[in-house]
């Protein structure tokens, strides 16, 4: 130990040194100690993520619109509506929107390596994957309003309820084009920081989602006749 550190060197330094360097000797101790413990060793580097707005492929996987879904899914079962059939159609509307929106986002960024894309591929990647989760929830929804009602029925619900004049794609539509003209507007003012563009994406998402429930009551409310005669028809 004496031919490690020069004793006779420490003595002769000033007292106010001495004190120094006794000090810096027990803090570099333990945040040596400290490093090794795990927990510590996290918070650290969140921190530096932080100071640097350094986002990770698992930043990206921690946003709250995935962890909004079960939320999302629990509200739907305090709507009801009068009449018959109105509050089955109205929920699976809106579960399918939740579900298509948030679990397709979701497999889309746990499997895509973002990073080794230029900002022109992240850019298209993210369009393809709105496109899909659109495709992806029309098919289910009117699937399981054929399921529910019948083939034709179920059909022409699907028109009535989501394609026509007063239909919810009406209400949502000026929605999703303000959303989508933010997301295009983010890609290509932060398509140096990909992840963060990511996701800024992401909260437009989870916006569309929660504002969906308020388009889908006013369609839901502006047909609410023709709901009924259908649900009741007998085709």
């Amino acid at each position: 130990m004496n031919e490690f550190i020069n004793l006779d060197f420490y003595k002769e330094l000033p007292l106010f040194w001495q004190i120094m360097f006794t000090f810096f000797i027990i803090s570099l101790s333990w945040f040596t100690f400290l490093l090794k413990n795990s927990t510590f060793r996290k918070m650290l580097e969140n921190g530096v993520r932080k100071m640097f707005h350094y986002l990770t492929d698992k930043d990206v996987l921690l946003h709250p619109v995935f962890y909004n879904k079960k939320y999302y899914l629990n509200q739907l079962n305090n709507i009801n509506f009068e009449g018959s059939g109105k509050t089955e159609l109205f929920r699976i509307l809106l579960e399918e929107l939740i579900k298509c929106n948030i679990d397709l986002s979701f497999d889309f960024f746990k499997k895509s390596s973002l990073k080794k894309q230029t900002p022109q591929q992240v850019r298209n990647s993210m369009f393809d994957l709105l496109t899909k989760i659109k495709k992806q929830y029309e098919k289910n929804t009117r699937e399981k309003f054929m399921a529910l009602h019948g083939r034709i029925k179920g059909a022409k619900l699907f028109g009535l309820i989501y394609d026509s004049a007063k239909g919810f794609k009406k209400h949502h539509g000026n929605r999703l084009l303000f959303i989508n003209e933010n997301i295009e507007r983010v890609l290509l003012s932060q398509s140096k920081n990909s992840k963060d563009s990511i996701r800024t994406i992401l909260t437009q998402i989870d916006i569309a989602v929660d504002l969906a429930i308020l388009d889908c009551e006013d369609a839901f409310e502006d047909l609410n006749g023709d709901i009924e005669k259908l649900v009741n028809a007998n085709l």
